[in-house]
């Protein structure tokens, strides 16, 4: 198992702090090496482009029924 380094260590609690921040719910899982992260890192961001898909989708009803109600 590779050690993380403090740089490492920084970004991993950094990409959680920013999930959190944004309300995103978000599960800490542990990686031993950097094949494991990059697999990893790369399904967190399909399921991010996921939920920007649909809050984009929510929006967007959103503001159409907004316009049809003033009309």
């Amino acid at each position: 198992m590779k050690r993380a380094s403090p740089v490492e260590l920084r970004q991993s609690l950094e990409m959680a702090d920013a999930l959190a921040s944004a309300g995103i719910r978000f599960v800490p899982v542990p990686v031993i090496n950097d094949a494991g992260f990059n697999r990893l890192v790369d399904e967190s961001r399909k399921i991010i482009d996921g939920i920007l898909t649909e809050v984009e989708h929510e929006t967007t009803n959103q503001q159409f029924e907004s316009l049809a109600k003033s009309e």
